[in-house]
């Protein structure tokens, strides 16, 4: 088994493990050890106690704190240069093999943090990935076409930018969760509706509760009237029609 490599990203340096110290007959090896590379003792004390505490060590002093939020801006710019490298070679191949299993693993492998619906609006926008809301996933789409040019001018990371938090909007909320099951129950899409939790009678108690807060609801779509049919006109009998002429 190879030697696995520990990267401190925080710190942009790298320790990597090696064969221990508790060598020889007569001794048992009880933990790894670790060979120093380029790490100050100080970041390499605060790696190994994360590695036997398995708990977060915080930084104590202003000075480590400036620098470890240095590195987060550079291994952060580092992160994204990556990402959109990955993720140009993705469109570029989805296209010459009409095959979108990449993209998925792509969307998959992305940080927790990370901004997952840019990357998706990125390969909606310049590959023939396209993504289907209801599984959550890309499929190979033969109507769409790539833009090549695109993908690799124009970074993932300035799609769908993140919107400023602006706190909890309580009537916005509730006009939200009213749109949203008003569209639901209008789906024609029975697969879809098996998969929603909605009562009737919930939703108008709900927007009993919006007009009783002053929340103007969108006014209900009306039916377009059946247009009444149309009498069948019925030609006079020819001999009729000769006789009153």
């Amino acid at each position: 088994m190879g030697k696995p490599a520990y990267e401190i990203g925080r710190f942009g340096n790298t320790c990597e493990p090696y064969g221990g110290i508790n060598t020889g007959a007569q001794r048992k090896r009880t933990r790894p050890a670790y060979r120093l590379n380029r790490c100050s003792a100080a970041l390499w004390r605060y790696y190994l106690d994360l590695i036997k505490e398995q708990t977060m060590k915080l930084f104590t002093t202003k000075k480590d704190i400036i620098a470890a939020i240095a590195d987060v801006s550079t291994t952060g710019k580092k992160l994204d240069d990556m990402i959109w490298v990955a993720a140009a070679s993705n469109v570029a191949h989805v296209e010459k093999n009409r095959e979108v299993t990449l993209v998925n693993k792509l969307i998959e492998a992305m940080p927790k943090g990370s901004r997952v619906n840019a990357l998706i609006a990125y390969f909606d926008a310049v590959s023939q990935a396209q993504y289907d809301v209801d599984e959550k996933t890309f499929k190979f789409s033969k109507s769409k076409t790539t833009d090549q040019e695109l993908a690799q001018t124009k970074s993932w990371t300035e799609y769908k930018p993140e919107q400023p938090y602006g706190g909890v909007d309580l009537h916005a909320v509730i006009l939200k969760a009213i749109k949203s099951a008003d569209a639901a129950l209008a789906s024609k899409d029975a697969e879809k509706r098996k998969k929603d939790k909605i009562k009737a009678s919930d939703l108008a108690a709900l927007k009993a509760l919006a007009t009783t807060l002053g929340i103007e609801l969108p006014a209900a779509k009306e039916a377009a009237p059946k247009a009444a049919p149309e009498k069948a006109v019925q030609s006079e009998p020819l001999a009729e029609a000769l006789v009153a002429a």
